[in-house]
C-alpha cells in the first residue's frame, strides 16, 4: 500500500502568507485535492460553479474547520482556544460569540471592507426582524449537528439533511459579527482583549443587543 502524506503544516503556513483573495484556492487545490474523490462521493465539488455556493470551502467549515479566509499570522480562533476550552456540545451563544470575535478580528487586521459576504449581504432589516428572534431564543441549542441550520441558514440545512428553522444564509455569522461590534462599542474593550473572555461574560452584557433595532 502506498501512504501519500499531506502536509497540512506547511499548506497552512502558505494559506498564513497569502492574499486574502488566495486563501480558499490554496485550500481548495492544495489541501482539499488529495480528497477529491471522497467529496465527489459526497457530491461537494472543489469549487461551487455559482460565487459563494456550496462547496469543499462551506463543507469544510459546516464540519467545523477553520475558514481558509481566517488563517493568519494572529488566528483569533487560534488564539481564543489557548484560553478557553472547545468542547463538542457547544452552545449556540458561545459558537456566534467565537464566530463573531474571529469576524472582527479580521476586519480589526485587515479593515472593514474586507468583511465576510456573510455579513454585508444581511441587511438589517432581516438581521434585526429575523434572524435576532429566531436566534435569541435558541441561544442554549447545544452540539454542532443541532447548529448547523442556525450558523449557516435553512439553505445550507437542507442540503445536509438537517431540518431548517427559518433563517437566511449564514446568519449564525452575521448576527455574531454585530453582536460582537455591539459589545466592543458598549465596553470601549479592544477586540484583542475580547478574544479571550468567556462567551457567558460577552452575552451578559449585550442582553440589550436582542432588543437594539
Amino acid at each position: 500500500m502506498k501512504v501519500t502524506a499531506v502536509r497540512s503544516d506547511s499548506i497552512y503556513a502558505k494559506i498564513m502568507n497569502a492574499p486574502f483573495e488566495k486563501k480558499n484556492d490554496i485550500y481548495r487545490y492544495e489541501m482539499m485535492m488529495p480528497f477529491k474523490k471522497k467529496w465527489d462521493i459526497y457530491n461537494v465539488p472543489l469549487k461551487a460553479p455559482t460565487e459563494n455556493g456550496y462547496d469543499v470551502i462551506i463543507a469544510s467549515g459546516m464540519l467545523g474547520h477553520l475558514a481558509p479566509t481566517k488563517v493568519d499570522a494572529l488566528q483569533e480562533s487560534n488564539i481564543r482556544f489557548q484560553f478557553i476550552e472547545w468542547k463538542n456540545d457547544i452552545t449556540l451563544g458561545e459558537m456566534i460569540v467565537s464566530e463573531g470575535l474571529a469576524e472582527n478580528f479580521a476586519t480589526h487586521l485587515y479593515g472593514e471592507d474586507l468583511v465576510g459576504p456573510w455579513v454585508y449581504k444581511t441587511d438589517m432589516q432581516t438581521l434585526n426582524e429575523y434572524i435576532k428572534p429566531i436566534t435569541r431564543e435558541a441561544l442554549g441549542v447545544q452540539g454542532m449537528d443541532n447548529l448547523n441550520a442556525y450558523l449557516y441558514g435553512d439553505e445550507m440545512a437542507a442540503l445536509q439533511g438537517f431540518e431548517p428553522v427559518g433563517l437566511p444564509y449564514c446568519a449564525g455569522y452575521a448576527c455574531g459579527y454585530h453582536l460582537i461590534k455591539h459589545y466592543l462599542k458598549k465596553t470601549g474593550k479592544s477586540i484583542v482583549e475580547a478574544t479571550i473572555l468567556p462567551a457567558s461574560e460577552i452575552l451578559e452584557a449585550v442582553e440589550d443587543f436582542w432588543d437594539e433595532i
